[in-house]
């Protein structure tokens, strides 16, 4: 049930930031109280706890998120009224679909022992591109496990580059 809600509810702010053209602006916005939202549990637990009243929850919103836009504004203190808001994460990871698939566009993750220069970043874009005839949208991971190399998941694939994946290769290889 919860997942049909946010659904519409994501679709709701989705349209309503496409005609405000404040898309990717509501986005940043939700990224960025939906961290503090679950890094900080004392908070979380005071915007969930049914005792505290809404008009104060609402309050809330207003006075630790001064920088962030009206419309995002509005949105929380929305789901605060309608007792929505323990669905936050969800909506937002919706809302972020809806945003893709509208703009065309694959979030792409690549894990690497280091972080890729700017000109490796552009090249991994520009080869992605031309092969998905999409947009790529690289969420980087720093993986401290890794030699070298580099593994990319998007669409439900992975391709694993990297040279622990070769070492097992050659090693299964070698005890076949």
């Amino acid at each position: 049930m919860d997942t049909s809600i946010s659904k519409r509810y994501a679709l709701a702010l989705f349209l309503l930031t496409r005609e405000r053209k404040l898309v990717k602006e509501v986005e940043k916005d939700l990224a960025f109280v939906s961290d503090i939202f679950n890094s900080h549990p004392l908070l979380k637990s005071i915007l969930l706890h049914p005792k505290i009243e809404k008009n104060k929850k609402q309050k809330i919103f207003t006075e630790v998120f001064p920088r962030i836009s009206k419309e995002s504004i509005n949105f929380l203190k929305l789901l605060v009224e309608k007792n929505r808001i323990r669905n936050l994460g969800e909506i937002f990871e919706k809302y972020k679909l809806l945003r893709r698939e509208f703009y065309n566009t694959i979030e792409t993750i690549v894990s690497s022992a280091f972080p890729l220069s700017r000109s490796e970043r552009e090249m991994l874009v520009k080869v992605m591109e031309q092969i998905t005839d999409k947009k790529i949208e690289i969420k980087e991971r720093i993986d401290d496990e890794l030699i070298g190399g580099i593994k990319i998941e998007y669409l439900g694939r992975v391709y694993d580059w990297t040279v622990r994946t070769r070492l097992e290769k050659i090693g299964a290889a070698l005890w076949k």
